[in-house]
């Protein structure tokens, strides 16, 4: 990492520079990670709420949402909450929790895949 006071290569973990001691990372950098991650997380947990709301009204009227004129919308918003599972990672910071949490990401949407699939191909 270069000093943007002095362009000093630093080490990638330094916290100051090693020359004028100014400081690598700012604090609205962190600021501005920590917001972001708290953006994404809401931006799920909306997709999850509305998607949850929405299934249940919507089986209220369809059991069976493979008949259901609204079928397409159904698998729209199923397949958008399964790519908002892909926002989950990205706000982990510890590089060994957030390849496991990939992994989990992709077994769950498999799965659900699966459960969200099985009526079409056997109903």
């Amino acid at each position: 990492m270069n000093c943007k006071n002095c362009n000093t290569l630093n080490n990638a973990h330094a916290s100051y520079c090693r020359n004028c001691g100014q400081p690598l990372k700012s604090k609205n950098t962190d600021n501005l990670q920590a917001k972001k991650g708290d953006t994404l997380l809401m931006v799920f947990i909306g997709i999850m709420v509305f998607n949850t709301l929405f299934s249940f009204i919507h089986n209220q009227f369809y059991p069976n949402w493979a008949n259901s004129p609204l079928k397409n919308v159904q698998l729209a918003l199923w397949g958008l909450m399964n790519l908002s599972y892909l926002l989950l990672p990205f706000v982990i910071k510890n590089n060994k929790l957030k390849v496991f949490a990939i992994v989990i990401v992709a077994i769950v949407s498999l799965y659900q895949l699966y459960q969200f699939l099985l009526p079409v191909f056997y109903y």
